[in-house]
């Protein structure tokens, strides 16, 4: 390694390192400079050098609020002939997954390409065959927390071998439900609805928790993932009027019932998952 390569992959590194809004070591004439010091370093990969700036380049992504930085890392690194690009992420791929893993989705956003069929791909999947079985496991794991919100890394998943859960078929609403909740569900299903939407226009978010706990105890075959957006509510705007009752109106459910509405939960938001059985664990002591 010369000493010229040296001395720019350490400045590269650096300074990929973005200072942070509440470093106030920097003043903020020198946060822009090194932002801006950062853009010109990864602006100037050509994308014909070799292998070990490729990976300088992913060297260079830290687990830290880029405010956008990354965007030109993201050029850099995709400068690179495809397949080429798509062979070294590959390689580099499991060790850089346990590094950024607390921000992983800056590494997500660095192999988007490989997730469309094409030479990327290719090269990609390829590549991943040489993987150990400890890289392996590492990746796999990467692209299952991945799938829970992009089924394009579901897709991925599979293609690497992958096992993925199966899918309940999407359920027609009980004839004991009243008509209005039939009439919204059977607009999911032909697309003119989301779930979401099962909470109106939010002006008594309390008298639609019959409803949304209702949905939360039904399959919805591919839109398994709605139940993130259909429960945000719960944990945001809707989260001091409703969210204790929704805790209480969980508790009184058959187990069964309850059971199969964290159940979904927990596959579409683990985070949330754990948030809600904590609760229910505190609610019942």
């Amino acid at each position: 390694m010369n000493q010229k390569f040296k001395a720019w992959r350490k400045e590269l590194v650096a300074a990929g390192q973005i200072v942070q809004d509440d470093d106030e070591s920097r003043t903020e004439e020198e946060r822009v400079a090194l932002f801006e010091r950062y853009l010109e370093l990864a602006d100037g990969v050509t994308g014909a050098e070799k292998q070990d700036v490729f990976q300088a380049v992913l060297d260079s992504i830290h687990p830290v609020e880029d405010h956008g930085a990354y965007e030109a890392t993201y050029r850099a690194l995709w400068r690179f002939p495809t397949a080429q690009a798509a062979a070294w992420m590959a390689e580099a791929f499991p060790a850089l997954y346990r590094r950024l893993k607390l921000k992983s989705f800056q590494l997500q956003r660095m192999i988007c390409p490989v997730l469309q069929a094409g030479e990327a791909q290719d090269a990609f999947l390829l590549a991943a065959g040489r993987w150990n079985a400890a890289h392996r496991r590492t990746a796999l794991a990467a692209f299952r927390h991945w799938a829970i919100e992009d089924p394009d890394f579901e897709r991925m998943l599979v293609l690497l071998g992958g096992r993925i859960k199966k899918t309940d078929p999407p359920e027609d609403a009980p004839l004991d439900w009243p008509d209005d909740w039939r009439s919204f569900l059977t607009k999911v299903r032909s697309g003119k609805k989301r779930l979401v939407d099962a909470w109106g226009d939010g002006s008594k978010p309390a008298s639609r928790l019959d409803l949304v706990i209702a949905l939360l105890g039904m399959g919805h075959g591919t839109d398994w993932r709605e139940i993130s957006t259909l429960t945000t509510p719960l944990f945001v705007s809707y989260a001091m009027r409703c969210y204790p009752a929704f805790i209480a109106k969980l508790r009184t459910l058959p187990e069964s019932e309850r059971n199969k509405a964290l159940a979904a939960i927990r596959r579409a938001s683990p985070d949330r998952w754990k948030v809600v059985t904590t609760s229910l664990a505190e609610a019942g002591e």
